[in-house]
């Protein structure tokens, strides 16, 4: 009797734990189907949001209004105003169906031109206005793309003493005189010089009448 006390005892131990176990792998599994249709549910609005979008867009840029294709602005997806349309987003939009970026508009024309047709892009603008437009880039993250950074190539130019200096430009931007590092300050070309021994300090200074100036441009 003892023992069949015990092996039922036994038996009911047993039976609650896979019970139990059972239990926690049910409650497992619902939570992990429960997390994924929220995940799809999530996936879903966001897909309605993209198709919300009209194959047509009307801008409005800190008051300046554009209109221009879906298919334009999301060309470069990466970029900020890829993923502005990318549905991700909330974007605000008026009773005239303008969406509105509240950003400096005046130039946002190369902007747009640059977009739609990027291999044949050019700017005419200079000076501040060229700034301006560059400093709009750098928010969009179209810099990089639509101003691509190139080294100057290497020109001669003559210290005060006339003696030719090779200056050149690597493509991390350093400058070089004769192969000593420096840095030119443009447009005066005065020199502030960066060297990783007195010798060549001395050098570059000695180019340039011991006064870290006097460097003009001259014909190569």
């Amino acid at each position: 009797n003892d023992f069949q006390i015990h092996c039922t005892h036994l038996f009911k131990n047993i039976e609650e734990n896979v019970r139990g176990t059972a239990t926690a792998e049910a409650t497992s599994i619902v939570a992990e189907a429960k997390r994924e249709v929220e995940a799809w549910e999530a996936e879903k609005i966001k897909l309605s949001a993209i198709q919300n979008f009209e194959p047509k867009i009307k801008l409005d840029v800190g008051g300046n209004k554009f209109t221009t294709s879906l298919t334009t602005l999301r060309r470069f997806p990466d970029t900020m105003i890829g993923a502005m349309f990318s549905g991700r987003h909330a974007l605000s939009i008026d009773n005239e169906g303008y969406y509105f970026i509240d950003r400096d508009g005046t130039h946002f024309r190369y902007i747009l031109n640059f977009l739609r047709s990027p291999e044949t892009f050019e700017c005419d603008l200079t000076g501040t206005a060229l700034k301006e437009l560059k400093n709009e880039c750098e928010y969009y993250n179209l810099k990089a793309m639509m101003f691509p950074w190139q080294p100057v190539p290497a020109f001669v130019c003559y210290n005060s003493l006339a003696q030719p200096v090779k200056v050149t430009q690597d493509e991390t931007g350093v400058w070089s005189a004769n192969n000593n590092v420096l840095k030119i300050c443009e447009p005066c070309c005065t020199a502030e010089y960066s060297s990783n021994s007195a010798a060549e300090a001395a050098n570059l200074f000695s180019l340039s009448d011991n006064s870290g100036a006097g460097f003009s441009f001259g014909n190569s």
